[in-house]
């Protein structure tokens, strides 16, 4: 299946989805292309657009930011394979969840440079994709724990089993999944700071 397309103002933006290398731009009254790339990697998710930049990643396993309007990398990083997760942005950072050695890990990059601010650990793989809502970083991992994370530090403020099969929606501070029936839910768990680590180098790699 086809990502589900991003607009903004008189521009779709689309990725091709696993098997292809394509990412386009078209006018919406027309139908007309106005930019294509074709990634290094295949499997162009939908986009999230963000500050005049298109991000999106592939599914083996670069994290891409594009020029909206001209359809140029402005940056683009290697981070795992598979990534099986979307990207998210919030006020000038990206966040990305993505696998290495045998562990998950959620990060945090300047939008415009890329540049790594921290990356946290996970115990299990992202369901969809990370949110961003009330000024916090919210996911659900694939065995059923919510996370709630600061954006600034990565610091995981509390995380919680709560049998999810969703990615969270959240609202005036509640938090809602679909869940399991088949599990017990768990009690609410503060966060462990030595999950998280601040780089000392241009790369987590």
């Amino acid at each position: 299946a086809v990502p589900t397309p991003a607009v903004s103002g008189d521009r779709l933006f689309v990725g091709g989805g696993f098997g292809s290398f394509d990412f386009h731009a078209l006018d919406t009254q027309t139908g007309r292309q106005d930019w294509h790339l074709q990634t290094r990697d295949d499997g162009p998710t939908a986009a999230v657009l963000a500050d005049g930049m298109v991000v999106f990643n592939t599914e083996s396993c670069t994290l891409e930011i594009v020029d909206q309007d001209s359809g140029r990398v402005v940056w683009e990083k290697w981070l795992g394979d598979p990534l099986l997760a979307q990207p998210v942005v919030m006020e000038g950072t990206v966040f990305m969840v993505y696998p290495r050695e045998g562990q998950h890990w959620l990060a945090a990059f300047t939008l415009r440079e890329g540049r790594p601010l921290w990356e946290t650990r996970l115990d299990h793989d992202v369901i969809t994709a990370p949110v961003a809502a009330e000024g916090r970083v919210y996911l659900a991992t694939f065995d059923g724990t919510v996370w709630c994370i600061d954006p600034e530090t990565g610091h995981v403020d509390w995380s919680q089993q709560l049998r999810a099969t969703s990615a969270p929606w959240v609202y005036e501070g509640d938090v809602y999944v679909a869940h399991r029936d088949d599990a017990p839910q768990g009690a609410k768990v503060e966060g462990d700071p030595d999950r998280t680590r601040v780089p000392e180098a241009e790369s987590f790699q």
